[in-house]
């Protein structure tokens, strides 16, 4: 008769993560700088687990496994920590822990063994995850990320940066930035951003004017409570906005459009009759 493991055998089994399945090497330095990541509600009961910005995810403009996506999250909140499995990749990209390698590595195999206890196929489940493409949306930009751009906002020391997010979703980030430094920074000034109709042509969108929030106010997060330069909209390709300030002119701008990503379906078969996009009376 075939002998099954049981849990604390699997738990000895386990080995150091193969290190030809990690992502190529990252062009950017591991810091100490939080930038968290989460797919779901985070527990507050413990004093050891940090608030974690919901949608705090790596920008990934075109699909790629999660794994590859979790992995480079890892190298940046955990320095020094290797995942050793899929479920450690899976809790680390998903979670906050502070504590010596030592302490973090105890900490996993405690949360893993009890999770065996009421879910045994856990490991099946978080391999099926992890190799499933995903987009995501909303990794502060780096040095050398493409489509990424600055405009100062008159009378006033910051900027308002716009980024690629997910490209088969459309969707651009927003975020505020020292405009000497380039440094993001957390709502400096007292604003309402807003999604307007396209002074272009009004007509096709006139009924699009909103009050627009950022993600992480979105699922509740007080001001103070968001990590410094993680806040950030997300908005979408071609969409017109208006930033409004107390005794300030008003600032519009309309966020850059990007070429439709190839879906791989059959081209609808019809004639294109081209016109002018403008013309003069």
């Amino acid at each position: 008769m075939k002998h099954k493991k049981g849990r604390s055998e699997r738990l000895q089994a386990r080995k150091p993560y193969a290190s030809n399945q990690r992502p190529k090497a990252r062009t950017e330095t591991p810091t100490a700088a939080v930038a968290p990541l989460a797919f779901g509600n985070t527990s507050q009961s413990n004093p050891s687990r940090l608030p974690i910005p919901p949608s705090d995810l790596l920008q990934c403009t075109r699909p790629r496994p999660l794994r590859e996506t979790l992995l480079e999250q890892i190298y940046i909140n955990f320095p020094g920590i290797e995942p050793r499995t899929d479920w450690e990749i899976m809790h680390l990209g998903t979670s906050r822990h502070e504590g010596t390698p030592e302490e973090i590595y105890a900490w996993l195999d405690e949360m893993y063994a009890k999770e065996m206890s009421y879910n045994p196929d856990v490991d099946a489940c978080v391999q099926r995850m992890l190799d499933t493409p995903v987009a995501l949306t909303g990794r502060k930009p780096v040095p050398g990320d493409k489509m990424v751009y600055s405009r100062p906002i008159p009378d006033s020391n910051y900027s308002i940066r716009l980024f690629p997010g997910a490209h088969d979703a459309a969707e651009y980030c927003m975020d505020f930035v020292e405009t000497a430094t380039g440094q993001p920074v957390n709502s400096p000034f007292e604003y309402e951003l807003w999604s307007v109709p396209n002074p272009e042509t009004p007509w096709l969108t006139a009924g699009m004017t909103m009050k627009l929030g950022t993600i992480e106010r979105a699922h509740r997060m007080k001001l103070e409570d968001i990590p410094p330069g993680k806040e950030k909209f997300v908005l979408r390709d071609g969409q017109t906005c208006m930033l409004l300030r107390p005794g300030k002119r008003a600032v519009r701008f309309t966020v850059p459009v990007r070429p439709l990503m190839q879906t791989g379906l059959p081209e609808e078969e019809v004639d294109v009759l081209e016109f002018p996009k403008v013309t003069m009376p």
